[in-house]
């Protein structure tokens, strides 16, 4: 019998084995003994099925062997820390009372009640086999066990995420869940006390009035504003994995979920999640698109986002690009919604004062009446902290009475590559010598004294969307000295306050020279500022009030027009292509066709619904290279009858799978000509063998490992070809396909398939180049491409094509290519590569490696293979296949 303090651990195994879905507890009355565990392990009683045999066999002869009679006795001989495990993951109270107690036999109760599997593993433990599958994609082929195992064994070592991981992340909110209300998601990145996450507090602080809020955030990070949250919320749950842990929260209120706000690009990840609910969200943007990257984050989010807000006109002229590639409406679906007010206030003077003093005493230096200038945020290249000690530098010989003091964390000397640069700054220029000028402050609750006590905000970020700094330094009676073109405060509805000093970009003399005009706080009706006539309030006045703006910050983001739910008509068409860019080939078709209607729906383009919609597409498009394009469905010939001669050009810097290649695709035993590039003579003597094996000639060229693929190509051209001249170019290039769910593998298939046809016989995309009017013939490609980070060059490009011709008539380039041979893979005349080298001239200055993943030139000639076509009179054809597998 068990002692009064202990609980029965037979009556437990029993209570929650009775969930287990394969009915083992039938077989296994008690958890001390497994008879299918000891048969299997044992040959000498496998034969005996009955269980209370196996029982008196291992009482009689295993025990004395030393054979374990469960699985937990075989691992904990196997590996150390198990009963530590143990003890970590056991949450049912009776349980975990008996294992923390170190009851006998408490410790082997739990883990084989969590050997059992779902839904007993997480009944009793802060583990789901399930959910452990969902965050170790090492380990995607494992069994249940096998991976309960693992993580005992090495998994608790590792620190690798479990449920229990997931569970202490859930923070419990203040506020009651209420059924009669709308349950809004507010995401945020992090919860640190800094930009974006303050103002998503805003928004859920206004969301609360009204609302049940959930707080989602990706990354805790100092975990500042949880508890702030929570003081809203009716939860805060903390997760990096939003699509895959979402199924393993408390599914009240989460599944209640009218709408979501995603503040922040960076919420990019919580959108998987989202589509796949339905759960319409808007996204609050505050983030320039030249250091969002990987420029999916801002793809993602202008595709499937029921609205994008942008916290300035600035901003949202840095996504032009990212919205005209995904046909975004601009004026339907965007606004501009400052997270604020700039309203120019002034701080009484007792508190200015004893900000001075206090801010000497922090300083360790008299202030006195001296001119403080100061900047704030993470040291950062971003942020401008360098720029901010160099002007201090400058100061010390034009103003040397100016103290500068930056305000900030991040300060890392070990840090190579912020770190180590700005601590030369700052050492240099004798940060925090009393008799020196430039000072650093960690962040801390002395924030609002310093800006009390300074005159000037000194902004030099490089880009700062609409930092919270500047509202505070207004607010607070200070100026505002800027850079031009790096910050939302660029937008027309700031530039008439006289706060603000702007200057060249870059421009250290003109900032100092306006810090030195700037004029410093003056006193006027008890209140320091310097506009005193023109303060619109003192921060005496106002110290009970919400900082200007934010009352109704969440009513101006979702409540003008709040997001429908994103019903779907289940039946609707879902497309040709079952592809997807939020989900891969792993998941569930389902969620591939839920996220094309999604896109269509929002009137965007990412996936093409047929090749009748890219061709209506092009049709509507009067763009003179658009008018030259055109679309055609597969089709094959036979290899024997009488193909015309044709060259192939294949640049192999990976030679992988090149045997096989040859094996596939009868076009290479069929070509007059086909060459080969690569970068090292090894190489290049592998392809030839590889040639001779196959019975295919192949002359190889050694060339700089420069320019991908294409330069290797456009240099087998020098102008003396007839421009009738048909060429096939392919590659060896590894790549990752587009985005995370497409394997290049894959996509390197489809594109040869299509290009080539099979080891038989030959695609018609052959006899389509051959036509007089085609000069380029590629794949139809289901994805919807557009310039992406190529658009950068298209300006110079753009006067290169205007000077074409003698009479200097304007070609413009189309905004979205519609069509191009995505990947690099086309049969193409030697017409249209004369072309193109025309384009760029002879002498132009091609990058060499490494290169970044997009935006170079040689992606913009991938895009350009329709232009040259069109510069020389002809055609370009895609070629659909809808059944060849794309990802």
């Amino acid at each position: 019998m068990p002692d009064a303090a202990s609980p029965d651990l037979t009556a437990l195994w029993r209570e929650f084995a009775a969930l287990d879905r394969h009915g083992r507890l039938a077989r296994r009355p008690d958890f001390r003994f497994d008879p299918d565990f000891y048969g299997g392990r044992n040959p000498d009683i496998a034969g005996e099925k009955d269980p209370a045999a196996r029982a008196r066999h291992y009482a009689d002869v295993g025990a004395a062997k030393g054979r374990h009679p469960t699985l937990y006795h075989e691992t904990r001989a196997e590996a150390q820390g198990v009963d530590r495990a143990v003890a970590f993951l056991v949450r049912e109270p009776r349980l975990k009372a008996a294992v923390e107690a170190k009851v006998p036999g408490a410790a082997e109760l739990a883990f084989e009640l969590m050997a059992l599997g779902d839904p007993v593993d997480k009944a009793v433990a802060d583990f789901s086999v399930h959910h452990y599958r969902t965050v170790s994609s090492d380990l995607p082929a494992a069994s249940d066990i096998a991976l309960f195992l693992h993580y005992m064994k090495a998994g608790y070592r590792e620190g690798r995420p479990v449920l229990a991981t997931l569970r202490r992340n859930v923070h419990p909110g203040a506020r009651a869940f209420d059924p009669a209300r709308r349950t809004v998601i507010v995401a945020t990145h992090e919860f640190s006390a800094t930009g974006a996450p303050l103002v998503a507090l805003d928004l859920a602080t206004g969301a609360a009035e009204r609302c049940n809020v959930v707080v989602m955030g990706l990354r805790a990070k100092s975990g500042a504003l949880i508890a702030r949250f929570a003081e809203v919320a009716v939860s805060v749950i903390v997760t990096e994995r939003p699509f895959e842990e979402w199924p393993f929260f408390d599914p009240c209120p989460l599944d209640a979920a009218d709408v979501a706000i995603l503040n922040s690009v960076e919420c990019f990840p919580f959108v998987k999640a989202l589509v796949a609910r339905r759960i319409p969200f808007v996204s609050y943007v505050h983030e320039f698109t030249n250091y969002t990257l990987p420029a999916y984050k801002a793809v993602v989010t202008a595709l499937y986002a029921e609205r994008v807000l942008f916290s300035s006109e600035t901003v949202r002229r840095s996504w032009a690009g990212v919205l005209a590639d995904a046909d975004f409406d601009v004026a339907a679906d965007s606004a501009i919604v400052p997270q604020a007010e700039l309203i120019p206030g002034a701080v009484p003077a007792a508190d200015y004062r004893a900000a001075r003093t206090r801010l000497s005493a922090l300083l360790g230096t008299e202030v006195g009446d001296r001119r403080v200038v100061y900047g704030a945020g993470e040291v950062h290249w971003r942020k401008g902290t360098d720029i901010f000690a160099m002007l201090a530098a400058q100061g010390r010989r034009t103003d040397p009475d100016t103290l500068f003091v930056w305000i900030g964390d991040g300060l890392d000397h070990e840090d190579f590559h912020i770190g180590v640069w700005v601590e030369k700054h700052l050492s240099d220029g004798a940060v925090n010598d009393p008799a020196g000028n430039l000072f650093h402050l960690p962040a801390g609750p002395y924030y609002r004294d310093v800006c009390r006590a300074a005159d000037v905000l000194f902004l030099a970020s490089r880009l700062d969307p609409l930092p919270n700094v500047v509202f505070d330094a207004v607010a607070l009676g200070c100026a505002v000295v800027l850079f031009e073109g790096a910050s939302g405060f660029d937008d027309a509805r700031y530039r008439g306050e006289p706060a603000m000093w702007r200057v060249p970009f870059g421009d250290l003399a003109a900032a100092g020279e306006a810090v030195a005009r700037s004029p410093a706080k003056t006193l006027r009706d008890g209140a320091f500022a310097v506009r005193p006539e023109a303060a619109a309030r003192c921060e005496a006045a106002a110290s009970t009030a919400a900082a200007p703006g934010v009352p109704d910050l969440f009513a101006r983001v979702v409540e003008p027009s709040p997001p429908a739910a994103a019903e779907e008509d289940e039946g609707a068409a879902a497309g040709d292509y079952d592809v997807g860019i939020l989900y891969g080939p792993g998941d569930p078709p389902a969620l591939r066709a839920r996220e094309r209607r999604a896109i269509w729906r929002h009137g965007r383009r990412a996936i093409w619904p047929s090749r009748a919609a890219a061709e209506r597409a092009v049709a509507a498009s009067d763009n003179w290279v658009h008018r030259t394009l055109r679309l055609a469905p597969y089709g094959e010939t036979d290899a024997e009858d009488d193909p015309p001669p044709y060259s192939v050009h294949v640049h192999a810097h990976y030679t992988d799978g090149f045997a096989e290649d040859l094996a596939g695709f009868a076009a290479w035993r069929h070509a007059a000509r086909v060459v080969a590039t690569t970068d090292t003579e090894a190489k290049a003597a592998e392809i030839a063998a590889a040639g001779r094996n196959g019975g295919v000639a192949i002359e190889t060229r050694v060339v700089a490992n420069r320019g991908r693929d294409v330069l290797p190509f456009l240099e087998l051209f020098d102008g003396s070809e007839d421009d009738n001249a048909l060429w096939c170019h392919v590659h060896l290039k590894k790549s990752v396909g587009l985005g995370p769910t497409s394997p290049g593998a894959v996509w390197r298939a489809f594109l040869m398939r299509i290009l080539l046809g099979g080891p038989e016989r030959l695609s018609t995309a052959l006899a389509l180049i051959r036509a007089p009017e085609a000069g380029l013939v590629g794949a139809f490609d289901p994805y919807v491409m557009g310039w992406t980070g190529s658009r950068r060059l298209l300006a110079p490009l753009q006067a290169r094509l205007d000077g074409w011709e003698a009479d200097g008539g304007r070609r413009p380039l189309p905004d979205h290519p519609l069509l191009f041979p995505v990947g690099d893979m086309f049969w193409v005349k030697a017409g249209v590569v004369n072309a193109m080298r025309r384009l760029f001239g002879a002498d132009y200055p091609w990058p060499g490696e490494p290169l970044p993943g997009d935006g170079t030139v040689y992606h913009l000639i991938e895009r350009l293979w329709p232009t040259a076509a069109a510069l020389a009179g002809r055609d370009s054809v895609f070629v659909d296949k809808p059944d060849e597998r794309r990802v």
